[in-house]
């Protein structure tokens, strides 16, 4: 080790700081670098030593990390060394450092005026806009958008900085300069453009005016007429607002004078003549108004042009022919294209956007995004059929559909996200379709052309392609899940006021919110599926009302029949759940479901011994729903089923107790029509119980299910069968058709399909049934094969007939007190 202290080591370092000096002179690098290493060696650091050395190795083209750590102590003992800087800021560039010393050394290195000024400040201005410090990232950028002109990334973070930091007249001024070197003019008034909307939208928020010049507004006008096409539904948004943002007369001053933002504005305007004629006839006024066809319409790519398909009328085209041929089906146009106008009812706006349809362009390519469009087609004709949905438009990446009421577009848009999670739950993840649906209700309708419209309309559109992005910073953590989905259907305030009270959708309000360059605060609405019949089965509901369920019962027919337990009574009834989603679907205030209340609670006034007592009619999660007494006991049918010989006095008391429950029932203007042996119920003593009267067919939109119940078929009458609606010899011929399976074992029209058996009970006459049971008596075969007779004129007319007949056979028969004799029989009830 040397020590300083000594006169030789002091003469030795001055030697080889001298022979590193002279080196380095005659630019012998290598020589000069082995001496200033000694010195370092002999911990000889200082400013001189530091600063040759990084000469040396600069002379020698050595950058490897020795020698950037040269560099750096050299930087540290020298801070006014430009070409360190710039070695150093090159070497940090390459490797692509973004921590706290690479950015003072890019920073010193631009004070400097480095060679490679560009990168460094393209590279900067990335890390300024990544740390959230816009201003620095605007400042680094401007500067380089000053130097080299146009460039597409470097304005990017230019543009979104003075957003970011509100400095719009800036980014307005940069623009204009821009417009005036560059070829990519549209680009540039496009960003102008949303500049001037985003400059309005921050006054909006802050309950502020703001006012632009005439030359901005004859610049806005002159961008808004040279869109002949809208690619994106994102352009159309745009050009909506800035169509707005020049209806708004309070944005502009005066026409004859000029605003000082005019005045002070630095836009060459003479410099653009060639390329946009934006101010040449000065007093010739554009008027300025809006017209959906023209302005919308005529812009955008009718369905029919993008199918191939028309759906003026009745489609073929179904999902199943795509699985089996593929886009192909879309080649062969056989159906004349139709254009459509938009009717004057039109009130509600859907907007569909295919969420990642610039991920697959951008992966796959367009052919590629094609195919998967004409799939979503394919997925799409036969909802919109199904809806009568004729209205609509679209762009490459989404559509646009009018329409007159706002259930069916709410079903409809639900009905589209189920169907597309079905397929992509069946196809590969690159083929899934992703839709962010918007539904908006209209206040005047689509049809009118005023400023009311053009108001709708946007607000319309952009509740279908809004993002994060479109909110404030404040309000997009809440909207983090809801803006975060593939998929989705959001709802604005009267859409959603309008199907709130409908118990087929989960609807969840979001919030209230400013989406970008609306100028009113709107409630945004989240709606997803809701089949409570779904829920009800799977089990997710175990309560209806005050009602426990215990046990499903049956679910052939139009209700869903479950056992349940009254908790405040503390007895057993039956639930009857109206099984039909159409029904379920409608409002409380439906005509529809008003006239099953009111049938429903009629029959709850009925009050017999033989008839099950209905005790409410409600509704709960969504499900309507008639609560009935619960009878213990078995079904006519059942009860004589095991009995080898049959016992006549017990058939007799059991038919005169139908017959009474049936009789009272018609006196009050009430046909049971749906008389079957389930449906009459033998309880304690032989209590016999009707039940189940037959709702109306017109009250159930899916009733035609209905009429192919095998269950039913066997009892219902011919003149039923033929469409009628039946009335009380109906009733009778099926008493007649439960008596002769009672009394046989046999129903007399069964066998075969349901139309052999429709056939059987319209022109077979069955055998005497004493041919089956020859120990039936004659009062029972007479009633019985009177009660079948086709032709109703042919039948009892009434039922009290029935009961005469039964009391003159037992008044013959020395039994005086018909009635008297019934009820002890039964020990009275």
């Amino acid at each position: 080790m040397i020590v300083f202290g000594d006169n030789r080591n002091k003469i030795l370092i001055e030697m080889l700081m001298a022979l590193g000096d002279a080196y380095l002179e005659k630019g012998l690098y290598a020589e000069a670098a082995k001496r200033y290493q000694l010195l370092i060696n002999f911990n000889i650091r200082n400013k001189i030593v530091y600063t040759n050395l990084s000469k040396a190795l600069i002379g020698l083209k050595k950058f490897d990390k020795y020698a950037l750590s040269i560099f750096q102590k050299a930087v540290h003992y020298d801070p006014g060394s430009a070409e360190l800087y710039n070695i150093l800021a090159s070497s940090f560039l390459n490797e692509g450092r973004e921590d706290p010393y690479a950015i003072q050394i890019y920073e010193t290195a631009l004070k400097y005026e480095s060679p490679i000024f560009n990168r460094i400040a393209d590279h900067l201005g990335i890390i300024y806009f990544k740390k959230g410090d816009f201003l620095k990232c605007k400042g680094i950028t401007e500067k380089l958008l000053n130097i080299a002109g146009f460039q597409q990334r470097t304005f990017s973070l230019f543009f979104q900085s003075c957003w970011k930091t509100s400095l719009f007249d800036d980014a307005i001024e940069q623009l204009k300069k821009l417009i005036g070197l560059s070829n990519n003019n549209e680009k540039l008034f496009k960003y102008l453009c949303i500049t001037y909307l985003e400059k309005k939208f921050l006054a909006d928020i802050q309950n502020k005016t703001v006012r632009l010049s005439h030359n901005d507004k004859y610049m806005i006008s002159d961008f808004l007429n040279k869109n002949s096409r809208f690619q994106h539904l994102q352009d159309l948004s745009i050009y909506i607002d800035l169509k707005r943002l020049l209806l708004e007369q309070e944005n502009w001053g005066d026409i004859n004078s000029n605003s000082v933002e005019e005045q002070e504005s630095v836009y060459d305007y003479q410099s653009l003549k060639n390329v946009h004629s934006l101010l040449e006839d000065k007093e010739q006024t554009t008027p300025y108004n809006f017209n959906i066809k023209s302005d919308v319409l005529e812009r955008l790519i009718s369905f029919e042009d993008l199918t191939e398909r028309s759906i003026g009328s009745r489609s073929k085209l179904t999902f199943e022919d795509f699985k089996k041929d593929g886009a192909d089906i879309f080649n062969d146009s056989e159906i004349e294209a139709r254009k459509w106008e938009i009717p004057e009812d039109a009130e509600i706006l859907i907007t569909i956007e295919l969420t990642n349809y610039d991920k697959l362009h951008l992966n796959f390519g367009v052919e590629y995004v094609q195919q998967i469009r004409k799939k979503m087609f394919v997925i799409l004709i036969d909802l919109l059929e199904k809806y009568h949905l004729n209205h609509i438009w679209g762009t490459s990446n989404g559509l646009l559909i009018f329409a007159s009421e706002i259930l069916p577009a709410v079903s409809f848009s639900v009905e589209i996200l189920n169907k597309f999670n079905l397929y992509n739950l069946m196809s590969d993840s690159k083929e899934e379709i992703h839709l962010a649906i918007g539904i908006h209700h209209a206040r005047e309708g689509f049809g009118k052309n005023t400023e009311q419209t053009l108001k709708d309309f946007a607000t319309g559109l952009k509740v279908g392609i809004v993002r994060e992005k479109d909110l404030l910073s404040k309000d997009r953590s809440i909207l983090n899940k809801t803006f975060r989905k593939g998929d989705r259907i959001l709802l604005t305030g009267r859409a959603y006021r309008e199907i709130k009270s409908s118990n087929r959708f989960k609807v969840q309000t979001v919030g209230q919110f400013n989406l970008k360059y609306l100028k009113e605060t709107l409630g945004l609405h989240e709606v997803a599926w809701r089949n409570p019949l779904d829920d009800l089965k799977v089990g997710y509901i175990k309560r209806l009302g005050r009602f426990d369920l215990l046990a499903e019962l049956d679910s052939k027919s139009a209700f869903k029949v479950y056992k349940a337990k009254d908790s405040i009574l503390q007895r057993f009834v039956i639930l009857k759940v109206v099984h039909s989603e159409a029904f379920n679907s409608l409002p409380p205030n439906n005509q529809q479901k008003k006239a099953f209340y009111d049938l429903a609670k009629s029959f709850g006034r009925m009050s017999h011994p033989n008839i099950a007592n209905i005790y409410e009619v409600d509704e709960d999660h969504g499900l309507t729903y008639i609560s009935r007494e619960f009878v213990e006991g078995i079904s006519i049918t059942e009860l004589f089923r095991d009995t080898k010989q049959l016992n006549q006095e017990r058939l007799i008391q059991i038919i005169y107790q139908i017959c009474k429950g049936l009789h009272y029932s018609h006196q009050n203007g009430f046909y049971h029509l749906n008389l079957k042996p389930s449906n009459i119920r033998i309880g304690l003593n032989d209590q016999t119980k009707i039940m189940d009267f037959l709702i109306p067919r017109d009250l159930f939109e899916d009733y035609e299910n209905l009429e192919k119940d095998h269950d039913r078929i066997y009892y219902l009458s011919p003149e039923q069968l033929q469409g009628k609606l039946g009335d009380v010899r109906s009733d009778i011929f099926s008493l007649g058709t439960i008596l002769y399976q009672v009394v046989t074992r046999i129903n007399p029209f069964s066998g075969g399909s349901y139309e052999d058996v429709a056939q059987a009970i319209r022109g077979k006459n069955p055998p005497p049934p004493s041919e089956l049971n020859p120990e039936l008596p004659k009062i029972c075969e007479s009633i019985i094969l009177r009660c079948l007779a086709k032709n109703p004129e042919g039948r009892f007319e009434t039922v009290n007939q029935i009961i005469t007949m039964l009391k003159n056979t037992f008044e013959q028969n020395g039994l005086a007190n018909f009635n008297y004799h019934m009820a002890q029989s039964r020990d009275s009830y």
